[in-house]
């Protein structure tokens, strides 16, 4: 997958929304969701793609994404260290706890 991201990430963020349904479509998991946590997951993928695509197209940006709560922002910041070893742009993006 890190690969095809990496192709993905070069392109405008439709074509993000675009490889996020197809990455999506394809996972068995998702696929016995119900529609509203379909939609749920969806957005998040989609919010942190859009992050990841910020900070690799713009050097000098810093991208913000919003927590509920820090069981949320572990899991993202565990999510996001992982993928800075493939893409490490990805350590200028900042999780913020609101409430």
């Amino acid at each position: 997958m890190s690969q095809t991201l990496l192709h993905w990430l070069v392109m405008n963020e439709q074509s993000l929304t675009d490889y996020l349904e197809d990455y999506l479509r394809d996972d068995a998991n998702f696929r016995r969701l119900d529609e509203e946590e379909q939609f749920k997951i969806f957005k998040v993928y989609q919010t942190v793609l859009k992050a990841v695509f910020q900070v690799v197209v713009y050097p000098k940006v810093t991208s913000l994404l919003f927590a509920i709560d820090l069981p949320s922002a572990e899991l993202l910041q565990k999510a996001l260290s992982k993928l800075s070893k493939i893409i490490p742009q990805v350590e200028r993006i900042e999780i913020i706890i609101v409430n």
